[in-house]
């Protein structure tokens, strides 16, 4: 691996930046790759705009935790994400600034929207869906009305990798299922828990095993999510904790967890809990 070019190195962090827990293990290993992998996470950020009915407020650079930075050093390749953080205040829908959407479309990374109200009409729709590098949806309120069609015609272009609702209904679990069976989809979030989220993956997964291959569904909350059909791992990580079993695994992270702390200590700090189809 030390014997690795630099060149190659940057390459793979590059492409392994898409699954975000890559570039972290990668830099527990000595030599080269294991070096810029860590060189990778210091440099690597996203960018957000907000805009605020229709008009653009702010933005801001983020590192890989999600944490505020104001380095100088953010140079265009290590721009993994530009999100569009979309608000509105007034109850209507506001008007398109095509001259923002302009120099936004010029932002280097892929594209995220952050959909934080339901106001939007069907220009909206047509204008996220235009967009080609779109690859993440945050939606931060229920799915339903345009939000709900916009997602509908976003599983028809089939380009989207990581899905996100603060919400867990029945529209959310369907959707979410839905995308989940796409061939380029990679992770599904949800910021709350509901039983039967993990009935209908349980009955997904057996219907269709190698759809399911790789993807992973995320709990942001402590979620009990393995049974005796589960092995627990030897923890290596202060802030994970892994069961695995044939098909597939879970973790549990617990942000303050050190190795020290019992199972039971450990889960009651647990904030995301995630299940792993093999």
């Amino acid at each position: 691996m030390d014997s690795l070019p630099a060149s190659f190195s940057e390459e793979l962090m590059m492409i392994a930046s898409k699954r975000i827990i890559f570039p972290y293990r990668v830099s527990l290993l000595s030599g080269t790759v294991g070096s810029y992998a860590q060189h990778y996470i210091q440099k690597v950020h996203n960018k957000t705009f907000r805009l605020r009915n229709g008009i653009f407020v702010d933005s801001g650079f983020f590192n890989l935790s999600g944490e505020r930075t104001h380095s100088q050093d953010l140079r265009a390749k290590y721009r993994d994400f530009t999100a569009l953080q979309f608000q509105t205040s007034n109850g209507e829908v506001p008007q398109i600034d095509g001259n923002f959407l302009k120099k936004f479309a010029l932002e280097p990374g892929s594209r995220s929207l952050i959909l934080q109200s339901y106001r939007i009409d069907n220009k909206w729709i047509q204008e996220f869906v235009s967009w080609k590098k779109l690859r993440v949806v945050d939606l931060k309120v229920r799915c339903k009305y345009e939000p709900q069609k916009l997602l509908q015609k976003l599983l028809d272009r089939k380009q989207l990798l990581k899905l996100y609702f603060d919400f867990c209904e029945d529209t959310e679990i369907e959707l979410g299922c839905e995308f989940l069976l796409q061939e380029q989809f990679q992770r599904l979030f949800y910021g709350r828990y509901n039983q039967e989220t993990l009935k209908q993956l349980t009955a997904l997964q057996k219907k269709n095993k190698e759809k399911l291959s790789g993807k992973a569904v995320v709990f942001k909350e402590n979620v009990h999510l393995h049974d005796k059909t589960f092995e627990k791992c030897e923890r290596t990580d202060d802030c994970r904790l892994r069961h695995i079993a044939k098909k597939g695994f879970v973790e549990y992270f617990n942000q303050n967890g050190t190795l020290e702390m019992s199972e039971e200590e450990f889960m009651k700090g647990v904030t995301q809990s995630l299940v792993h189809f093999s």
